[in-house]
């Protein structure tokens, strides 16, 4: 019977009578095999083949529901965002005045400065502007639409008013005559002028009889009225005019010659002296 003898390295699968006939056959040097190799002290084994002892612990299985996977996994997400946050406030907060300030000293610094303004080096006076003179009133004969500023001449008619007023020579229907408000169209308030002999007179235009303009020496004083029909003496006048505005009115008295003014009652007449004036509107 053959026996199988075994080493740490795994049991032998010649016999010893297999090993005793062969030890006793003649080998060259050539045909040696490894087994009989003088340098290998523990001839290999080529029929031990390594089985690896049967594990006695049960594989690892996980006792956890597909649930509580996803639970755990949505409270990691939601620790980690919590936590991120957190962090963020804080280091907002931490670090806010830090850049309200850094922030206001750049604002601050990046002004620029104001322009300064070059001297005038100009030696010429600066222009003079003339001051706004508001215009002047309208004086009350031209409000009424009288220009006052025509020449008396004859052929024409005039409405003769007294200085700046609205007030214009007007007959009373009789012989007499006044200073009243001028109306226009009014016939008893428009004047014909005539000439004789160099002289100027001056007739009412009250339709049917001319009247001429004149004074009565006698028996009354000097007061004007419209009584004659024709031009005569104590009915024309000298025209003068003045050097600023408007004219006055001379009439003769004997070699002289005297104002048309006003006289002590305040009625119109030749007078001694006088500062009345008057304008000539042409009609």
């Amino acid at each position: 019977m053959t026996t199988v003898t075994g080493n740490r390295y795994g049991p032998s699968n010649r016999s010893h009578a297999t090993r005793g006939r062969t030890r006793g056959r003649t080998r060259t040097p050539a045909s040696r095999s490894t087994e009989e190799d003088p340098l290998l002290d523990r001839p290999p084994s080529y029929a031990s083949i390594w089985t690896p002892p049967a594990s006695t612990t049960p594989p690892f299985t996980s006792q956890s529901s597909p649930n509580e996977c996803c639970k755990c996994a949505r409270y990691s997400l939601l620790k980690t965002a919590c936590v991120a946050v957190t962090v963020l406030v804080f280091s907002t907060l931490f670090f806010l005045p830090s850049i309200i300030t850094a922030v206001k000293d750049n604002s601050g610094k990046s002004k620029l400065p104001a322009p300064v303004l070059p001297t005038p080096t100009s030696t010429n006076p600066p222009p003079v502007v003339p001051p706004v003179v508001p215009p002047a009133p309208e004086p009350p004969y031209r409000r009424i639409g009288l220009s006052g500023d025509d020449a008396p001449q004859a052929g024409s008619t005039y409405i003769i008013s007294e200085a700046n007023s609205s007030k214009a020579l007007t007959h009373d229907g009789n012989e007499g005559v006044m200073m009243m408000d001028y109306h226009k169209g009014l016939m008893a308030q428009r004047w014909g002028c005539h000439e004789a002999d160099g002289w100027l007179g001056f007739t009412v235009e009250t339709g049917h009889t001319t009247l001429f303009l004149g004074y009565s020496p006698w028996p009354s004083p000097a007061t004007l009225r419209c009584s004659a029909r024709n031009l005569q003496y104590s009915e024309m006048f000298m025209v003068i005019k003045l050097a600023e505005d408007g004219y006055q009115l001379k009439m003769q008295d004997g070699k002289t010659l005297k104002p048309v003014g006003r006289d002590s009652s305040g009625a119109l007449a030749m007078v001694g002296t006088s500062d009345v004036w008057w304008r000539f509107t042409k009609v």
